[in-house]
């Protein structure tokens, strides 16, 4: 398995460990780092974290997320008709992310996400950030597949 290249999803990386997340793993097609989350019951849930850009100060900006529902863009909004107001209603709720939806190459997938600026993370807070993102998006695949653990 290769390192990452980047010097600040490296010092991401090295974070993450100190945060005791040692089974990380880099994918290099979408220079991202990936994990999976030991849950409570046996569930599991991955987590990714990748660079998505620079603040207009040059700071980069880490973006974690966890998959809770992923479907064929053609019938998703069939099957979850009301899906954009709820997600908008729970973004009120939740306090330390946000529910988004993203269309990739005819899927379209709801993830909880948290961005943060990579200069100023450490390891309580990514430990924090990655916990509450996997274990919110994990809530939210259990409700909308009956209890089924696909991420």
């Amino acid at each position: 398995m290769a390192d990452p290249t980047s010097p600040d999803l490296c010092k991401v990386m090295s974070v993450a460990v100190e945060a005791g997340f040692t089974a990380i793993e880099y994918d290099a097609d979408r220079d991202r780092l990936a994990l999976t989350l030991e849950l409570e019951a046996g569930r599991k849930q991955k987590v990714f974290m990748t660079c998505i850009e620079k603040t207009p100060q040059g700071e980069s900006i880490i973006s974690i997320y966890s998959p809770c529902l992923s479907e064929t863009t053609e019938h998703f909004f069939e099957r979850h008709p009301d899906i954009c107001r709820e997600l908008m209603l729970k973004n009120s709720e939740i306090a330390y992310s946000r529910f988004a939806l993203h269309e990739h190459e005819g899927v379209m997938t709801v993830y909880v996400m948290h961005e943060q600026l990579v200069h100023t993370l450490d390891r309580d807070e990514i430990r924090a950030i990655i916990m509450y993102v996997g274990s919110h998006a994990d809530d939210e695949e259990m409700r909308r597949n009956e209890g089924k653990d696909h991420f």
